[in-house]
């Protein structure tokens, strides 16, 4: 039979050695985010003025190049690439890209969606691919399309759009995915249901609480 010194011992030695594992996961990812400087992904392009003598489409006459029984929620004037769009967003639907002709341009056809990248890209490489994704993992995660343009420098940075809105949803570098999982272990989140992660959270609170108790009782004793 073991005495309360012996499972004292047990106790302190093996739940301390989980808890240890996760202060492990602490520091490694506390030196990756560290080690990694992310800072220039949120530097985008200066900004450029509307070229006011590109606007041939007057505001008043958007809603007879909408599609019928079209409910607009709200029209913006916008500068993607250096050339001037109305953004229709509607109620209930997808937003719509207009051009200064009256043209729908959404969905993005690849060559806009490549302009308004480079226009949205800030580095020195060349533009290597364009693709449209029915859904992203990895260095940006989404469950609907989202356009990704891969360019060719050191960093092999990658710019997110919505094929939609031509708005741009992320920058992102190789080891974004890394940096991100760290992250994630960092703040616990080892599931992608919030609910586990809480357990898990109050599971490696409650051993450290019992790791610390069966530690002041040994110091003591």
């Amino acid at each position: 039979m073991f005495s309360l010194s012996t499972c004292m011992n047990y106790l302190h030695r093996y739940l301390g050695l989980i808890v240890s594992l996760q202060i492990l996961v602490w520091s490694l990812g506390g030196f990756f985010m560290a080690f990694w400087d992310f800072s220039d992904l949120y530097v985008g392009p200066a900004p450029t003025p509307i070229q006011w003598e590109k606007i041939a489409l007057p505001g008043t006459e958007i809603k007879r190049y909408l599609p019928e029984k079209s409910s607009i929620k709200a029209v913006r004037l916008l500068n993607l690439g250096e050339e001037p769009f109305y953004l229709v967003e509607r109620i209930a639907a997808k937003p719509l890209l207009l051009d200064q002709q009256g043209q729908i341009q959404s969905p993005l056809s690849p060559e806009l969606a490549s302009t308004i990248a480079r226009f949205e890209y800030v580095g020195q490489g060349p533009l290597q691919s364009i693709d449209l994704l029915p859904n992203s993992k990895g260095n940006y995660v989404s469950s609907v399309p989202v356009y990704r343009a891969r360019f060719g420098d050191k960093q092999k940075t990658e710019i997110y759009l919505d094929p939609d809105s031509g708005s741009l949803l992320g920058r992102r570098k190789a080891v974004w995915r890394w940096y991100n999982r760290f992250w994630n272990w960092h703040l616990m989140k080892y599931t992608p249901h919030q609910q586990s992660n809480k357990m898990v959270l109050l599971s490696f609170a409650v051993l450290a609480f019992l790791v610390s108790l069966s530690g002041f009782w040994k110091f003591f004793k």
